[in-house]
């Protein structure tokens, strides 16, 4: 009679079957994966078994894997596998994004996922390994967008607020350690790109950026924040004196000449400077503090530097209420036509008035034009101060006209701003305002300056020649200050040229601008244009202009600038200024 099976014998016999089922299970998943995996030994590092994506992917041959550690696997200077670390600190519960080497000397971004098991008896670690060089690439492609510039490779403005936080952040830890911003503003830099072109223009910037970054030091940042704006952080640096000599080293970098495009070109920057203050900042208000230090710069001239106060942050908190203040002065009726008269020298009658604008703030009272229309030139609103002022000039000078229904109409002369010269639909503009007003195209004289012809030349003889065939004149105002260039005087409509105050009021006195001011006469006969000289103020100013034989003259020696019931009074006198007012014999 048979004996029964041993029942422990038959647990057994069904658990290595279990066994060998699932170790072929795990074969079959470890061979077939179409994902690089491997078994290294936790002690020796060396390679256990490698799959056969592993060995397409990396290039390696088995035998090659097998005489290999996985450190071998990492380039040169990159840092250790956290998989080389002690088993506790391998084990982690999101992937890790690794540099591998592979047999060609390529290197790629592979994903890593890594597991403790025991093989063969040995504390090893199964490593799955995905390539993620692409997406690793992207990202990077990505935020390097996000965080330099495409154009000069440097930081951009979102990566320098960053540091500048960071550099804030530190600043405190320190207690006491502070740094400085500088923001650099290419002076002129619109005249490159108008005379040679922004491909031109791109190549200067280009080459500022790599003088730039040849300045700065290990650990600070020099960054383009946009347009011809650039940017400094320097820690360590915190009293005037060292951000002084730091400006000055960058000026005296850009002030060496550029090769671009087979010519020299020449830049300069204005230059704000902002310091860390003993108590915190936000990086805002810190590089904002730096741009209103470069616009004080800017504004005494070129190539120059400020260092930030609280008086400048307070100027242009009241320079932003006065720009808002003045977007709204059309529509509040806040704008005045003043009238100044231009007269004719020899019989002391008026011939016309020339416009100017005022501006009566409801707050603040009278703010001169010197204040505001660089403000409105700067912001764009000088289009609609510019339309006001023409149509209402034209419309109040029409008035004046009927004063004197016999003989020469009176003319207006009105002042054109280089941002008007660039409205595409200025001429419309005052084809209308003739139109509607009924004022003879032939009376009106458009007045700009020298700085205006040579900077949008292109733009200024379209508009020009154009506004000619409306039938009015054209003058250039302040003569002489500018660029006084006689080629444009040839190729733009030119009528009239106004002898600028400066050389007037001291032509007595000084030989040089005397004949500065009969060169000017001689020239407007020569090439039959009309010539007003502005500034009267004196009497003996109106005798040395007799006797150079000027024709047309206008200051405060016949009148200020009047409203228009003053004005009106004047035309209504038959010869106001003559002969007490000039003070010549009769």
């Amino acid at each position: 009679m048979e004996e029964p099976p041993n029942r422990d014998s038959s647990e057994r016999i069904l658990a290595l079957e279990a066994l060998r089922a699932s170790e072929e299970r795990y074969r079959l998943l470890f061979d077939r994966s179409p994902l690089p995996m491997w078994v290294y030994d936790q002690e020796t590092l060396g390679f256990l078994a490698v799959n056969q994506a592993a060995i397409d992917h990396y290039g390696y041959t088995r035998d090659q894997f097998g005489a290999m550690t996985i450190a071998q696997v990492r380039p040169e200077g990159e840092p250790p596998e956290p998989e080389e670390e002690p088993p506790a600190a391998a084990e982690r519960k999101a992937p890790s994004i690794l540099r591998h080497r592979k047999a060609s000397g390529d290197t790629i971004d592979v994903e890593i996922t890594s597991h403790a098991l025991n093989f063969a008896g040995r504390a090893a670690r199964l490593v799955i390994a995905n390539d993620v060089t692409e997406r690793v690439r992207a990202e990077q492609r990505l935020w390097r967008a996000a965080f330099y510039d495409a154009l000069t490779g440097l930081p951009n403005r979102a990566l320098f607020m960053e540091r500048l936080g960071q550099a804030e952040a530190r600043a405190r830890g320190r207690r006491g350690g502070g740094f400085a911003v500088l923001f650099l503003d290419l002076d002129r830099f619109k005249l490159v790109n108008d005379s040679m072109g922004h491909r031109t223009g791109d190549q200067l910037l280009i080459a500022i950026a790599r003088r730039l970054d040849r300045i700065r030091r290990a650990g600070d940042t020099v960054a383009r924040l946009g347009g011809d704006e650039f940017a400094f952080l320097v820690e360590g640096l915190d009293d005037p004196a060292s951000a002084g000599r730091l400006a000055d080293r960058v000026q005296g970098e850009l002030a060496q000449p550029f090769g671009i495009a087979g010519q020299e070109v020449f830049t300069s920057a204005s230059i704000g400077i902002s310091l860390r203050g003993a108590s915190d900042q936000r990086p805002e208000d810190l590089l904002r503090d730096a741009d209103t230090a470069m616009y004080r710069a800017k504004a005494e001239g070129i190539a120059r530097q400020a260092v930030f106060d609280v008086t400048m942050h307070d100027e242009a908190v009241a320079a932003l209420q006065l720009q808002n203040d003045l977007r709204r002065a059309v529509d509040r009726g806040e704008l005045r036509v003043r009238y100044q008269p231009i007269v004719a020298l020899q019989s002391a009658r008026i011939v016309g008035f020339e416009a100017l604008v005022r501006w009566q703030h409801r707050q603040r009272g009278l703010v001169g034009p010197q204040e505001f229309i660089p403000l409105a030139e700067e912001t764009g609103v000088i289009g609609v101060v510019g339309r006001w002022v023409l149509a209402e000039s034209c419309r109040e000078m029409r008035a004046l006209q009927r004063l004197r229904p016999r003989g020469p109409g009176l003319s207006l002369a009105v002042n054109l701003s280089g941002r008007q010269v660039l409205q595409p639909d200025l001429v419309e503009q005052i084809a209308d305002i003739l139109q509607a007003t009924g004022l003879d195209p032939r009376l009106l004289r458009l007045e700009l300056t020298e700085s205006v012809l040579v900077e949008n030349e292109a733009a200024a003889s379209r508009c020009l020649h154009r506004l000619r065939q409306l039938g009015l004149r054209i003058a250039i105002d302040d003569f002489g200050t500018g660029y006084s260039s006689l080629s444009y005087l040839h190729r733009m409509p030119i009528d009239l040229l106004k002898i600028d105050a400066s050389f007037v009021q001291t032509m007595a006195t000084d030989e040089k601008n005397r004949r500065i001011v009969e060169t000017i006469l001689a020239l407007g006969k020569n090439l039959g244009v009309e010539v007003i000289a502005e500034g009267v103020e004196t009497a003996q100013q109106a005798q040395v202009l007799t006797r150079l034989g000027c024709d047309y003259v206008q200051g405060y020696l016949f009148s200020e600038a009047v409203d228009l019931d003053a004005a009106a009074r004047l035309v209504e006198s038959e010869a106001p200024f003559a002969p007490a007012a000039l003070r010549l014999p009769a």
